[in-house]
C-alpha cells in the first residue's frame, strides 16, 4: 500500500511538472507577421520567414492583389528573415507589369513571441536587410544588426521602414507629410528614375519589363551595394554596378529618387498632383 501511494505521489508531480526533468519546455505561443510587399503593391509572390542566423525555415505564405500577406507562426523570440520572392508589380511611372523573377524583397525584425508583428517589405527594409548583413559580416550580434540597421535607415528617411505602410501614390491621394505617403513617393521616384534611365540607354518603353531598369532590380543592386561595405556608394564586392551603360552612384540615391518624383509629377501619374 505504501508503495501504491508513492507511486501516486510521483504521477502527479510528473503530471504538474515538479517531479520530472524529462517533460521539456514550454511551446512557444503563436504569434503572427501581417503586412504588405510593396513595390507598387507586388501580387502573388511567395512569402517565406527563415530564423537567423540559423535559417531554419518558421513559415509561408503568399501575398493577394494588393500585396498583402498574413502568417501564423509558432516561434520562439528570435530574429528573423521576412523574403518575398516571385509574383509581380506595376511600375508607378509607366504602368507596366514587371515580375520579380530572381529579385527580392527583404526585412529583418526581432521577433517576439506570441505577437503580431506589422511588417513591410519594400525598396528601404531590402536596404536595410543589406545593410544587417553587413554589420553582421564585421561580427556584430545579430539582434544588435538587425537594429542598428532599421534605426539607420529610420534616420535617413525620417520613419521607420518596417512598421509604416506605404501609399500607392498612383491611386491613393496623401498629404506631403504623411509618412506613409513619403514611403510611396520614394517608390515611385525609384520608378521613374529608372525609365529616365531605359530612355537614355536608347531602349523602348516596350521594352522595360524585360530590361534591368525596374524598380525592383534597382532595389537588388542597392541591396549588393550596402550589403558589400555598409554604405550605398554604387559599389559592389566585384566593383561599380552598372544599369547597361548608367553607373549607379551615389547621386541616383541623393538626387536620381528625387528627379523620379518630378518626372512622376510631370507625367500626371500621382493621385495627388499639387504635391
Amino acid at each position: 500500500m505504501k508503495y501504491f501511494f508513492l507511486l501516486i505521489v510521483c504521477c502527479s508531480l510528473a503530471a504538474c511538472g515538479g517531479g520530472s526533468s524529462s517533460g521539456g519546455d514550454d511551446p512557444a505561443p503563436s504569434g503572427s507577421l501581417s503586412g504588405v510587399a510593396f513595390d507598387s503593391a507586388v501580387n502573388g509572390a511567395r512569402i517565406s520567414v527563415h530564423s537567423l542566423p540559423s535559417g531554419e525555415f518558421l513559415g509561408e505564405t503568399s501575398t493577394d492583389a494588393d500585396g498583402r500577406f498574413s502568417l501564423d507562426i509558432v516561434a520562439s523570440s528570435q530574429p528573423i528573415r521576412i523574403e518575398a520572392t516571385g509574383g509581380f508589380y506595376i511600375e508607378e511611372y509607366s504602368g507596366v507589369s514587371v515580375g520579380l523573377s530572381y529579385n527580392r524583397l527583404l526585412a529583418v525584425v526581432n521577433y517576439q513571441a506570441g505577437q503580431t508583428a506589422p511588417v513591410t517589405l519594400s525598396a528601404l527594409t531590402t536596404i536595410a536587410t543589406g545593410l544587417a548583413e553587413y554589420h553582421m559580416a564585421q561580427g556584430i550580434a545579430v539582434s544588435s544588426a538587425i537594429d542598428q540597421a532599421n534605426q539607420s535607415v529610420e534616420g535617413w528617411f525620417g520613419f521607420n521602414p518596417v512598421f509604416v505602410e506605404p501609399v500607392d501614390v498612383t491611386s491613393e491621394a496623401g498629404l506631403i507629410d504623411e509618412a506613409g505617403y513619403q514611403y510611396g513617393l520614394i517608390s515611385a521616384g525609384i520608378s521613374g528614375l529608372m525609365f529616365d534611365w531605359l530612355l537614355e540607354n536608347l531602349r523602348t518603353p516596350e521594352e522595360q519589363a524585360t530590361s534591368v531598369f525596374t524598380s525592383i532590380n534597382f532595389i537588388q543592386k542597392a541591396y549588393t551595394d550596402i550589403s558589400a561595405d555598409g554604405v550605398l556608394d554604387g559599389y559592389g564586392n566585384h566593383g561599380y554596378l552598372l544599369f547597361e551603360q548608367t553607373r549607379l552612384t551615389v547621386n541616383a540615391y541623393r538626387n536620381g529618387i528625387a528627379r523620379g518624383v518630378l518626372l512622376a509629377l510631370g507625367a500626371d501619374v500621382l493621385a495627388s498632383p499639387d504635391v
